[in-house]
C-alpha cells in the first residue's frame, strides 16, 4: 500500500506512462480507450501486481525476499553476506548513516511513514489494492521463510 501511496503522491514514470497517447502500447500490457478509462488507482493496483508477480516468476537461488519494513542494518548485512559483500563494521557511521535518511532525499531525515500512507489512501484505492496486489505481493512474501537461514537475523514477522 505504501508504493502506491506514495506513487499516487508523487507519480512516479511508470504511473505517468498511463498518459502515453492511444496509439503506443504501455506498461503492463494496457493500451487504448477502455484501459484508458481506468482509474489512476486501478492502474496502479494493477501495474504493482504484475511487478510481484514478475518478481515471483525470476526468483531462484540467488535470489532473496525481504519485506521493506524489514529493512534494517542487521537485515542489510545478512542481505550483503548473501550477495558476497564486504560486511561493514558494526560502528560505521557511514553504513549506519544510511538507516537514519530518507531515501529520496538524504538530507531529510528517515521517518517512519507507514501508518500514515495506510490513512491517506481512499477507501475505492484500499479495495483496488485488495483485488489486485495484494495476492501477489502474498505469494512472493511466502518466500520469506521463518526457518529460512537468515545467518542469526530474524525478520520482525517472524518474532513472538
Amino acid at each position: 500500500m505504501e508504493v502506491i501511496a506514495s506513487n499516487l503522491d508523487k507519480p512516479g514514470d511508470w504511473i505517468k506512462s498511463v498518459l502515453v497517447p492511444f496509439g503506443h502500447k504501455i506498461l503492463f500490457g494496457v493500451s487504448g480507450p477502455n484501459d484508458r478509462q481506468m482509474s489512476i488507482e486501478e492502474y496502479a493496483a494493477r501495474g504493482l501486481a504484475r511487478f510481484y508477480e514478475s518478481a515471483h516468476r525470476h526468483l531462484d537461488e540467488r535470489s532473496h525476499v525481504l519485506d521493506y519494513g524489514d529493512l534494517n542494518a542487521d537485515a542489510a548485512r545478512v542481505l550483503g553476506r548473501h550477495f558476497g559483500l564486504r560486511e561493514p563494521a558494526s560502528d560505521d557511521p557511514d553504513f549506519l548513516r544510511v538507516f537514519s535518511e530518507y531515501s529520496k532525499n538524504p538530507r531529510k531525515g528517515f521517518e517512519p511513514d507507514r501508518e500514515r500512507k495506510h490513512r491517506e489512501l481512499t477507501g475505492s484505492a484500499h479495495q483496488l489494492i485488495e483485488r489486485f496486489a495484494l495476492q501477489p505481493y502474498d505469494r512472493l512474501l511466502s518466500l520469506l521463510m521463518p526457518d529460512a537461514d537468515y545467518q542469526g537475523y530474524t525478520s520482525p514477522r517472524f518474532q513472538s
